[in-house]
Formats: structure tokens, sequence, C-alpha cells
């Protein structure tokens, strides 16, 4: 019984102080990415709407949106600012507004009514794809690997040009960007994680297609993956 009673009293103060801690530590900002894209939403099916919003896809008439919180860090008001899990972030002083320096520009953020920073940062996925499928790349033995080996279904520890279909969600087949089930597997993958992590000195990998590519330039095949601590080969989360 006392052995009882003392592992209680020990469970609430850990309790308590992780409360305490939690409490003590405020956020006036959030930074989030959205990852848009014009795919032609009109032909799907109600299963295929079902199956993208189950992937955190938002399906309207315009396309397809795919929103997830910013991690790793910002650069604002010329200060490096660490990114919570959620994208949310702390500006000691809390100012009118603050200078976001992010993808080499100088983007003011000014407070909302309920005095919080909204910084939505918007990422063209189209274009990304396109710049990844134009551009190919030999693997450390020399041997070329094509990107466009599409509807090819993959098994762990095969050689991949880029993880962008290894989500929770995935078949493990790769897709191109016509077909619906392609954004199914993306959501969750090592590309979106990658694309989601922001790091002040760098860009984020998106950016990064648009001239000197992660994954199919100086970073090499599944570069993106390497970013984020995951395996180059493919793999399933």
């Amino acid at each position: 019984m006392k052995k009882l009673v003392f592992f209680m009293m020990v469970f609430f103060l850990v309790f308590s102080t992780s409360v305490s801690v939690f409490a003590s530590t405020p956020v006036n900002g959030r930074a989030t990415v959205i990852i848009s894209s014009k795919y032609d939403t009109s032909k799907l099916t109600t299963q295929q709407i079902q199956e993208l919003e189950k992937a955190n896809w938002k399906v309207t008439e315009d396309g397809l949106y795919f929103s997830a919180p910013m991690t790793g860090e910002l650069l604002i008001n010329g200060e490096v600012v660490q990114l919570n899990s959620d994208g949310t972030f702390y500006v000691e002083g809390s100012p009118e507004s603050i200078k976001i320096q992010h993808d080499g520009k100088n983007l003011e953020v000014k407070k909302n009514k309920e005095g919080f920073y909204v910084f939505n940062y918007v990422v063209d996925w189209d274009s990304a794809w396109d710049a990844m499928d134009n551009i190919h790349k030999n693997d450390e033995n020399g041997t070329p690997i094509t990107v466009n080996q599409y509807y090819k279904k993959y098994k762990p520890g095969d050689k991949v040009h880029c993880n962008r279909f290894n989500g929770p969600l995935t078949d493990d087949v790769h897709y191109p960007k016509t077909h619906w089930r392609a954004y199914v597997n993306f959501a969750g993958s090592d590309c979106q994680l990658a694309i989601t992590r922001s790091n002040p000195v760098g860009k984020l990998c998106a950016l990064d297609y648009t001239s000197s590519p992660w994954c199919n330039g100086s970073g090499g095949p599944a570069a993106c993956s390497k970013v984020i601590g995951h395996s180059t080969k493919y793999h399933r989360h």
C-alpha cells in the first residue's frame, strides 16, 4: 500500500510539473505550409474524395490543398526562432508586426485581431512535381534512375528517385500527378515532411527544385529523405 501511495505521489508530482512547464511556454504565432495543386477534381468519385480527405487533402472545385505545420526554424526579426511541432512560435515583446526572412524575401506579418501572427507559406506542388520529373540523375553506382517509372509497385529497400509516395496510406505505387492516388501516397511521405521543414540558412526542398534541386542535383537521389534523417531507399511509414 505504501508503495502504491508513493507511486501516486511521484506521478502527480511529474504530471503537475509537466503541466506547469507547458503552461509557462507562451506562443503568439503559427507558421503553416499550404501545398496546392490545380488538379481537376470534377471527375473524382465519392470514394476517391473520401480517401483524399482521409489523407488530409481539402478537395475543392479549384483543386487540392494540403496544410501542415511548418517545422524547424524561422528567421524572425533577424533572429532564429524555433518552431514547435504544431508550427507555433513565440516572439519576445509581441510587436505589432514582425519581419520574416524566408526564401530570400523579407515578409511583414502583422498581428491579427487576436494578437496572433499567422504566417502561411504556399507551395505550388504542380511546378515542383514537374521540375522533379524533368531532371534525371544516376544513382551512387552510376546507373541512371528513370523518374517516370510510373505505376511501378515498390517494396522496402528498393532504390527510389524520391520518397514522395511513402506516406502512411500508401499502396507503394508511384503514380503520375494526373492520378488522384498520387496525392494520397504523398501525404506524410518523406517528401512532404521535408517540404514542410524550414531552415533559415537554406531552403525548403520544394524551392530547391526550381534552382539547385535536393533530390536531383547536388543532394543526389532521395536527398530529402536524408535531410529528415530517413533512409534514401524506399520504406514505409
